[in-house]
């Protein structure tokens, strides 16, 4: 979804929400939230958002098997640009949306735009609100230590 109509819908709805234009902000901030990042899979015939924390990597079949599906695909990064970029209208963002469990215990949560080099940080209750994600084990840790 371009950033303009993301910020539309928000003023719309009427949470506050921050916005950095110096991309992903680094720890010169020090109340910066979690970042996460979104995926786009498609289970049998449907659409989903998957969010995760940066730090950690989707397993898809903990997604598939939370959303009790037979089949399971991730989309690349441009069709799920193009899915959201062509919804039919700025209220159409219903699409069912899984949320890493662990993501449930910030206080905010900030998702960085690549393509706008920018960065929306909104409250862990706004987000709630809004999106209505089904919060769930979706990740392995990538930064694990291996066993000895």
């Amino acid at each position: 979804m371009p950033i303009h109509r993301l910020q539309k819908w928000l003023k719309k709805l009427e949470h506050p929400y921050k916005l950095f234009t110096e991309g992903p902000v680094g720890k010169d901030h020090d109340d910066y939230p979690v970042l996460a990042r979104i995926f786009m899979v498609k289970l049998d015939n449907t659409r989903v958002l998957a969010v995760l924390p940066f730090s950690k990597q989707l397993n898809i079949e903990l997604l598939k098997e939370t959303a009790q599906a037979r089949h399971a695909e991730l989309l690349s990064d441009a069709q799920m640009h193009e899915s959201l970029a062509t919804s039919a209208n700025d209220d159409d963002l219903d699409v069912e949306l899984y949320a890493d469990r662990s993501l449930s215990f910030q206080d905010q949560i900030a998702f960085y735009l690549a393509h706008t080099k920018q960065t929306v940080v909104l409250s862990m209750t706004d987000y709630i609100k809004l999106a209505k994600p089904i919060f769930c084990d979706l990740a392995e840790n990538t930064h694990q230590i291996p066993p000895n």
